[in-house]
């Protein structure tokens, strides 16, 4: 054992993941006659299995994390299992910053780089080839991309237990905290919206859909600079990472299309920049029900809310309501059309 990773047999893992992709999405009942039949006697597969689905479900229900068929939660399940480094190389990890889909990210000093950011993942669980993929896709995007709106890379390394990314650490406060503490101002509200725009329009010129912009996916920096961070499930238009049908995102922002498991392009990010400019003028999301399948069917076939008539701070509402409704339109090719496009209008009202 190395780093307190636990050598598994990889076909009983391969097994696991394949079962764990069918129930994901199950009802309890259809889970439990289906584990009765696959297991049998084997209690141990079962209580492995059992452990995360409630993994997986329990994200789903805190809306924190991707809906993942096959792959996201038992990531996590390896990285949950590793005793943490005190080093990598010559990076000195200080501390654990946060879990998501693609691993886990940490604190570290480097003598040329000082504090970075430092996302890990096991090598293991790097092996399987989604996981690679979209691990490797996210390097290749950080370092193709440069702007003040995002996290900069500094090198994508692996080692015998990791695959590793060493980006820019943002010593900032994330936008779903400042949420928490009720809606924004009007124009600080529509300015983070701008940030973001200008950020997508450079990925989306490069043909990169982000898929999944949310609140905890935005960090504001001491100087109060907007960041856009973690592409962990981004897609380029000429990559077919994703299986037909395949859902990735994060419920409450997902657009239509994702739901469908249809193509995606930039046109779910603008769907989705839609939804946070709701949250960040109401302190709300305007699709919420108390588990995912109840969230899908009211952004498949349910209007989003009015906004109030005037912002916190008293102002007028209408003409923000008039871009959001073209944000939140169901069908992606009658949604407004580019970053440009929203940049445009949100520039006339601040």
């Amino acid at each position: 054992m190395r780093h307190g990773i636990a050598l598994v047999d990889k076909q009983r893992w391969q097994f696991i993941q394949s079962i764990f992709r069918h129930l994901a999405d199950k009802s309890p009942s259809h889970r439990r006659d289906y584990l009765d039949m696959v297991c049998e006697e084997d209690l141990e597969l079962r209580r492995e299995i059992e452990a995360l689905l409630a993994s997986h479900d329990k994200l789903e229900q805190g809306d924190q994390d991707f809906i993942t068929p096959a792959l996201i939660t038992p990531a996590l399940q390896a990285v949950n299992r590793i005793q943490l480094p005190q080093s990598l190389g010559e990076y000195r990890i200080l501390k654990e910053l946060g879990r998501g889909g693609m691993g886990v990210v940490y604190l570290a000093e480097h003598p040329q780089y000082d504090k970075v950011a430092l996302k890990l993942l096991p090598r293991f669980t790097v092996e399987a080839d989604e996981a690679q993929h979209r691990f490797s896709l996210e390097a290749r995007i950080l370092s193709n991309l440069d702007h003040p709106g995002l996290s900069h890379m500094f090198e994508s390394f692996t080692t015998d237990e990791y695959a590793a990314i060493a980006m820019e650490f943002i010593d900032g406060k994330g936008l779903d905290e400042l949420i928490k503490q009720g809606p924004l101002p009007f124009e600080q509200g529509l300015n983070i919206i701008l940030d973001l725009c200008e950020v997508l329009h450079l990925a989306h010129t490069q043909g990169l859909a982000h898929r999944d912009i949310k609140s905890n996916n935005v960090l504001l920096d001491r100087q109060g600079q907007t960041k856009l961070i973690d592409f962990g499930i981004a897609k380029f238009a000429d990559t077919k990472l994703t299986a037909t049908g395949q859902i990735l995102g994060t419920p409450s922002y997902m657009s239509p299309e994702q739901w469908r498991g249809r193509g995606v392009d930039y046109r779910a990010d603008l769907w989705s920049l839609g939804i946070m400019l709701f949250e960040l003028l109401t302190a709300q999301k305007p699709f919420t029900a108390t588990d995912r399948f109840a969230v899908a069917n009211k952004i498949l076939n349910k209007e989003a809310p009015s906004l109030p008539a005037t912002s916190c701070d008293g102002e007028d509402l209408v003409p923000v309501q008039a871009i959001l409704d073209q944000l939140l339109i169901k069908e992606p090719q009658n949604r407004l059309g580019s970053c440009a496009k929203l940049s445009a209008l949100l520039g006339k009202l601040v």
